[in-house]
């Protein structure tokens, strides 16, 4: 699960920003349907790396979906989008730095703090 993470988060790095946000979405939009009607947005089709990240959401999706509940799955389902959202509210400042503490640890909790880290457990 955390390689899932971790290779999403390497391809979202090397993409620009903006393709970066639009792969993170539609993971987000893909977990909430689990998997059903994920389809990349049209723009990013043709980009290898965000073709890439689809395919590792949608097995990862479809493998969580066979071993754990309905109840089980929504829930760990619902932490992995509070991770992706934090990467995705991260990525702006991805090659500057965060205006203040405050706006950095808002981020940073969902992306790398303990619950994120439980969850994978």
């Amino acid at each position: 699960m955390v390689y899932v993470l971790c290779t999403i988060d390497d391809l979202v790095e090397a993409m620009s920003h903006d393709d970066a946000i639009e792969i993170l979405a539609f993971a987000i939009a893909a977990l909430k349907a689990q998997g059903a009607s994920a389809e990349l947005p049209e723009k990013l089709q043709a980009n290898e790396l965000a073709t890439a990240a689809q395919n590792i959401v949608l097995a990862f999706i479809s493998h969580v979906i066979q071993h754990l509940s309905l109840k089980a799955r929504t829930a760990f389902f619902a932490d992995i989008q509070d991770t992706l959202l934090g990467q995705s509210r991260e990525a702006p400042y991805r090659h500057q730095c965060f205006p203040d503490m405050k706006t950095y640890l808002e981020i940073r909790i969902l992306s790398i703090s303990f619950r994120p880290f439980l969850t994978l457990l």
